[in-house]
C-alpha cells in the first residue's frame, strides 16, 4: 500500500483541499455518509496519536492506493493518469508525506 498524509497548500482552508477531491474524484463524489463518519474516526485516532507523542498535526486527509504487487506500483506511478493526478493535486495540496507499506500476514 503507498500511503499519503494531505496537508493544504500555505494560506489555504481545510475545505479547499475537500472541496477539489469532492468535486473532481468519481468514487469521492458518490461516497456515503458511512465512509465520511470512518474519515473522521480515522482523523480523530490519528490527531490524538500524533498529539499524543507531542507532533504538531496538519493532516487534512489520507489517501491510499493497493497494488497486487510492487511491480503494478511501480508501473502505475508512472503512468500518464499518475502524472495527471499529481498536476491536479499540486492546485490544492499543499505538502504530501508518502509511505510505503507492505502488508505482512501474522499468525
Amino acid at each position: 500500500m503507498l500511503g499519503d498524509t494531505i496537508g493544504p497548500l500555505s494560506g489555504s482552508s481545510r475545505c479547499s483541499i475537500s472541496d477539489p477531491c469532492g468535486r473532481s474524484h468519481p468514487r469521492r463524489r458518490d461516497d456515503d455518509q458511512a465512509i465520511r463518519d470512518a474519515n473522521a474516526r480515522v482523523d480523530r485516532a490519528l490527531r490524538a496519536g500524533a498529539l499524543a507523542l507531542g507532533a504538531t498535526v496538519e493532516i487534512d486527509g489520507i489517501a491510499e492506493l493497493w497494488y497486487d504487487d510492487r511491480d503494478t506500483m511501480t508501473r502505475a506511478l508512472a503512468s500518464p493518469e499518475m502524472k495527471a493526478l499529481h498536476a491536479d493535486g499540486a492546485l490544492f495540496i499543499g505538502k504530501i508525506q508518502s509511505y510505503l507499506v507492505e502488508e505482512k500476514t501474522i499468525i
